[in-house]
């Protein structure tokens, strides 16, 4: 005899449903493809790989102790990115976010995936990340 499911696929539906209210950031998920450069080495080629209509949620996240010596060194912008729970992403993929920085104008901010939630629900994916600075 089988257990019954605690929650319903109709829960389940509404729960996916209500946090992803709480996403309202567009973002792409970038994956690094490394090409040959010709001379021995490689050259990385970040591609998308997320849907275009990908919305996130973007927190600000306190690591460990063990990383606050490496935080403070490295002046590093630690951040918790949510996503859908079925989206396509591994720890070093990329999250680019557009995010608003007036009532109408918006910038893209790029994150490097750290690591995904020790405990990533069937309702959304939490990563942590940092922020990439362009130092152009």
């Amino acid at each position: 005899m089988s257990m019954p499911a605690l929650i319903t696929d109709a829960k389940l539906a509404m729960m996916r449903a209500h946090t992803a209210q709480h996403r309202p950031t567009p973002c792409q998920v970038l994956r690094n493809a490394p090409v040959p450069n010709g001379q021995g080495g490689w050259t990385d080629a970040w591609t998308t790989i997320s849907d275009p209509s990908l919305t996130c949620r973007v927190s600000p996240w306190r690591p460990g102790r063990e990383t606050e010596a490496m935080e403070a060194e490295q002046a590093q912008d630690f951040w918790e990115i949510a996503l859908p729970w079925d989206t396509d992403v591994t720890a070093k993929d990329r999250i680019v976010a557009t995010v608003p920085t007036s009532a109408t104008a918006s910038e893209q901010l790029t994150y490097e995936v750290q690591s995904i939630g020790p405990q990533t629900f069937l309702i959304e994916r939490s990563l942590q990340c940092i922020r990439l600075v362009d130092l152009d």
